[in-house]
């Protein structure tokens, strides 16, 4: 966490970091509607939710069926459309996300409000995930509620509430923005290897 940081700033820090351990160099920066349109053919400004919906049935048709909520359309899409074809060619930020994939960001403002999120991908593979971080405790209740909806929606068991960060949410969190680095991811870029266990010291099976 970096108190005082907008994303913009936790962007270039994390992409240094990254460029320092040796994986290429300036990270290209584009939006996720951007990446969205490109490489799976939908406009996600587009009031119509056919084109959406339509692309997420060639991927599945159970998943993508009538009444799946617009986030679980554009979750299944992005993993096996976009994600894959993201930082191919150098580190590659991905950043101003819809709404729905807000998570824990902040919203920006506008008519068109994308979420202050980025992530860091190299040879479609995430590396990082950050945020401006959500100050208000009622909004974040209110996605948490949201997030239960659709987990009912599709058969799948709630989560409860995070209350100790909505509490802390509630004491006062100041202007702030995060990432997570997967360090094992990292080492996966840095080396080559194809098997995430391969990184690790021992897995959760010898345990």
């Amino acid at each position: 966490y970096r108190p005082g940081y907008d994303l913009d700033a936790l962007m270039e820090e994390t992409a240094a970091v990254v460029a320092y351990c040796g994986l290429g160099g300036p990270a290209r920066r584009t939006p996720y509607y951007e990446a969205f349109e490109r490489h799976a053919g939908v406009d996600l400004d587009d009031p119509d939710p056919a084109p959406l919906a339509t692309a997420a049935a060639a991927i599945d048709t159970h998943i993508a069926g009538a009444g799946a909520p617009r986030a679980l359309l554009q979750d299944l899409v992005f993993s096996h459309r976009v994600a894959p074809r993201l930082g191919r060619s150098g580190p590659e930020l991905l950043f101003d996300y819809p709404p729905e994939q807000a998570a824990l960001a902040v919203l920006g403002s506008g008519t068109q409000p994308r979420a202050r999120r980025f992530e860091l991908f190299v040879d479609g593979i995430e590396l990082a995930n950050g945020f401006e971080e959500l100050r208000d405790a009622g909004e974040q209740r209110r996605r948490f509620e949201t997030d239960n909806a659709m987990r009912r929606e599709l058969g799948q068991p709630e989560r409860a509430p995070d209350e100790r960060l909505l509490a802390a949410l509630a004491h006062g969190l100041p202007p702030a923005s995060g990432v997570a680095l997967g360090v094992d991811r990292l080492l996966m870029a840095l080396t080559g290897l194809a098997d995430i266990a391969q990184t690790q010291a021992f897995g959760l099976e010898s345990l």
